[in-house]
């Protein structure tokens, strides 16, 4: 508190907290004035020193709550008075009502400036790999994925212990556990996520066999190092109908495959395989990786086919030209 040209000031940081609720409202008063909302209250009115009641907010008022310091003792007094002046003109009734709207807008805003930081969040958290439909029927395009098992004495021969079938949406279709026909020496837990409970209601490999070959017949299968699947089924499918993303040329690097998890995380930007494998995840992630370059990969395999049928076409006309020597 100090002393300045024979007043008493008070920093507004030590203003009581009525006192600065009391300020917040004569600045929106000026607001009000300013606007022209009481264009019947005369200009020569407001800028009388001492108002009369029924006046307008005084010159005098409005300077002392333009400042950044002020006497709290002549504020009140002043304050007191604009108040009564206010409720006689209707002001505190339109003023209550805009700051009540005002309140209301911001808390509108608040909650909607919330469901935006929401929505930013379920959309810098959204899943690539969540399924694009809830379509959940049999399409043209189905994506594999199996996990195996150890068995043999030593544990290092690879057996089917699972295996999930995606459409071309991302949903599962099919997803069973298989009980290999050798005893199963080594779960691969930390790969394969498979635990000894897991198959102890599985399905026989020849039941598994039977329903992944019907479901695959006839449509295209996608896959990553397909191959070692197929093996592990016993099964076999057309190479026409075939789509490895393991083997695919611009997936390559240097002519090397990559992993799965690799080409995941450099063409999708999303993680997978951290830990315990899942099934429905790979297969998930080789269908979206599919998709991607489907328009130039299904372009390549028309031209091959192409290519391939001209030279099953010349073959024979050599042999005909040899058989007319001989």
């Amino acid at each position: 508190m100090r002393k300045k040209k024979g007043q008493l000031y008070i920093s507004n940081k030590n203003l009581d907290v009525n006192l600065k609720e009391k300020l917040d409202t004569a600045l929106n008063i000026n607001q009000l004035k300013k606007s022209g909302r009481r264009s019947q209250i005369s200009d020569e009115k407001s800028e009388a020193t001492q108002p009369q009641l029924g006046a307008a907010p005084s010159s005098t008022f409005l300077s002392l709550c333009s400042r950044t310091t002020c006497t709290p003792i002549v504020f009140s007094l002043h304050l007191s008075h604009e108040l009564g002046c206010l409720q006689k003109l209707g002001y505190s009734s339109e003023l209550s009502s805009k700051r009540s709207g005002t309140d209301t807008q911001e808390t509108i805003l608040g909650k909607r400036k919330e469901r935006f930081d929401n929505d930013e969040v379920s959309e810098c958290g959204v899943n690539v790999l969540a399924p694009t439909s809830s379509d959940s029927s049999i399409t043209d395009l189905i994506a594999m994925d199996c996990e195996m098992v150890g068995v043999s004495p030593l544990g290092n021969k690879s057996a089917l212990g699972r295996v999930t079938l995606v459409n071309k949406f991302g949903n599962v279709i099919y997803d069973e556990h298989v009980r290999p026909v050798e005893r199963v020496v080594d779960f691969r837990t930390q790969v394969s996520g498979i635990r000894p409970r897991d198959l102890k209601k599985a399905k026989d490999f020849r039941i598994v066999q039977k329903e992944v070959a019907e479901l695959l017949k006839g449509r295209i299968l996608v896959g990553h190092a397909l191959r070692n699947d197929l093996k592990a089924l016993l099964l076999s499918h057309p190479k026409q109908d075939i789509r490895d993303t393991a083997e695919y040329q611009p997936y390559l690097k240097e002519g090397r495959k990559k992993a799965l998890r690799h080409l995941a995380e450099e063409v999708l930007g999303v993680k997978i395989q951290n830990g315990e494998h899942c099934p429905i995840e790979d297969a998930r992630a080789a269908m979206m990786l599919y998709m991607k370059k489907k328009r130039e990969w299904e372009k390549s395999v028309k031209d091959f086919v192409k290519m391939r049928l001209k030279q099953k076409k010349r073959k024979p006309k050599k042999h005909k030209k040899e058989a007319s020597l001989a």
